[in-house]
């Protein structure tokens, strides 16, 4: 709370203006600098009587109602203007309010524009106050690299400075608390990209560990991901892309169903564009993988009756599809399951 308002205004001068008027002096609290002063509440009411300072004190009671507001009702459709009216004049208040303890950090609701008016605000302190914020959780785990999309990251890579790899590279191992999801589990295409730009150098060793990482279903966040988000992770992942993906590949849910097993014709022709020349030798294995009730990815189940997608994983790995198909599941082969749909 500011007091340069009101640091010259004696308290007992108030005071005695209380009595004056035959008013109950509420007692005093201690509000910084050891600056013995009313509260907001008492200096309202001696707002209503006359004493000197009343014209700075009046002023205390609008800039810090100002501030109250934007605190406490701060949303993503706070105003960039209301912001810089109520902290260009004292960045450290901002400071504070960024790493105020809340159930929702405030960078969690904060857009794009926002995070930028911050970040003029705070000017040479922004890396080291961002760098603070930005590892905030919410009651669930949930960091605002987690609640952000690509403008946000952008917003936060600038604010964050030299420190932005360091600082995205730590948040995007964190899990949320009520589902063990990391910020990649539900990103978008453009998220991705936004996230490897920030990273930099380090962006293909920090995607190959988080695509690892499985949530509370074990699921990791190719078995979440279309084909655009497959096309961005192997962007994020340059030379690591054929390794990791080989691996992701392989991990099971709890149902046992890998992310070919929930795969569709898109994003089989996306994991093609990753693999290359490997797609047939990496096939060979993952559609042997059988899930929990001992169904392969060739099962019909998993492509929801969609002979087209039986006919992209003929075209992408005929081998391996081939081979699938010859496996049995009971008395019959899973052939048998497609013979009087396929040409």
């Amino acid at each position: 709370m500011k007091v340069d308002a009101i640091s010259k205004i004696s308290y007992y001068n108030v005071r005695n203006s209380f009595k004056k008027n035959k008013m109950n002096n509420p007692k005093p609290s201690v509000i910084g600098r050891n600056l013995t002063t009313p509260t907001l509440n008492q200096l309202k009411a001696y707002s209503k009587i006359s004493f000197k300072g009343k014209e700075e004190v009046l002023n205390f009671i609008n800039e810090t109602e100002k501030l109250t507001k934007v605190k406490d009702d701060f949303s993503g459709k706070t105003s960039v203007e209301d912001i810089k009216k109520v902290f260009a004049s004292n960045p450290n208040d901002l400071e504070a309010f960024l790493l105020e303890e809340r159930d929702i950090p405030i960078l969690n609701l904060s857009n794009s524009k926002q995070i930028e008016a911050f970040a003029e605000i705070l000017g040479e302190k922004s890396p080291e106050v961002f760098a603070k914020a930005a590892i905030m959780q919410d009651k669930n785990g949930r960091t605002s690299v987690y609640c952000a999309e690509a403008p946000e990251i952008n917003a936060l890579k600038e604010a964050l400075g030299d420190r932005a790899p360091e600082i995205f590279a730590s948040v995007l191992t964190i899990q949320s608390k009520d589902d063990n999801t990391t910020p990649l589990h539900y990103a978008s295409a453009n998220k991705i990209i936004a996230l490897k730009e920030a990273l930099g150098d380090r962006a293909p060793e920090i995607f190959a560990s988080v695509l690892l990482i499985q949530d509370k279903y074990k699921k990791t966040p190719l078995h979440y991901a279309d084909a655009d988000r497959i096309i961005a992770f192997k962007e994020a992942l340059g030379d690591k892309a054929l390794e990791t993906f080989a691996n992701v590949l392989t991990i099971k849910d709890n149902n046992g169903d890998t992310p070919i097993h929930c795969a569709g014709m898109y994003e089989i022709n996306a994991y093609k564009k990753v693999l290359g020349e490997d797609t047939e030798k990496i096939f060979q294995k993952v559609l042997l993988i059988k899930n929990n009730e001992g169904l392969l990815p060739i099962y019909p189940r998993f492509f929801i009756c969609d002979i087209n997608k039986l006919e992209v994983l003929i075209e992408v790995a005929p081998d391996a599809t081939r081979k699938a198909l010859a496996q049995k599941n009971g008395n019959e082969t899973y052939l048998d399951y497609w013979k009087d749909k396929l040409k």
